[in-house]
């Protein structure tokens, strides 16, 4: 039997859920507006997930993390870009980026969890502190570059399937192309790798030219 009580007690827990929900929406807003640029709209839904109708570029490079405690992005229909900030995890970034996700020049970044599953492009050059690939989308509907990584050892994590071009210049201390994509639809860039020996297994994946 439902009682007066049950029916006040139920009453205040949605109270409470739609505050929390508010304020939710409320801190969501204000760190949006303080770290990003954002060039369309961007809605946040129930489960606090950002889908972003645009373009988006962070604008604070003191950032450390993509997101605050209250939301992870979603699905971005235009480019992503963090390139140059201080980022140290790209955990909370968006699942889904239609066009291109910049990640470069972010020399506290040690990983690419969290990337996005789907993209157009990819790009995580000159990041000095990352040693493989584990956590890069897994197809990339564009290219995939990752130049310039001083500490990359490994091309292990990388995608599978690469559209475009993929290209992995001038990092020193690369020493074998294990982990390479099975597909690359355009050329394939290992040159100026100084320890790296085995270009040859390039050849093996690409339908375009092999520059090592």
């Amino acid at each position: 039997m439902i009682t007066l009580q049950n029916k006040l007690y139920e009453s205040l827990l949605d109270d409470e859920d739609n505050l929390v929900n508010d304020d939710g929406t409320i801190l969501i807003d204000e760190f949006l507006k303080e770290n990003y640029n954002i060039k369309g709209t961007y809605t946040i839904n129930k489960n606090n997930e950002v889908d972003v109708n645009g373009d988006i570029r962070i604008r604070n490079d003191d950032l450390k993390y993509l997101t605050n405690d209250f939301f992870t992005f979603g699905t971005v229909t235009g480019s992503f870009e963090c390139a140059g900030a201080d980022i140290i995890s790209l955990k909370g970034g968006p699942k889904i980026v239609k066009k291109s996700f910049a990640c470069n020049h972010c020399g506290e970044l040690e990983s690419l969890e969290g990337a996005p599953k789907e993209v157009g492009g990819f790009v995580c050059s000159n990041c000095s502190k990352i040693k493989n690939l584990k956590g890069a989308p897994e197809k990339v509907k564009g290219s995939f570059l990752c130049d310039e990584c001083d500490k990359l050892e490994s091309l292990e994590g990388a995608p599978k399937y690469v559209k475009g071009h993929f290209s992995c210049r001038i990092c020193n201390n690369l020493k074998t192309l294990k982990g390479l994509p099975k597909e690359v639809g355009k050329n394939f860039y290992c040159d100026l790798c100084r320890e790296l020996d085995s270009a040859q297994l390039a050849y093996k994946v690409t339908k375009g030219n092999v520059y090592s």
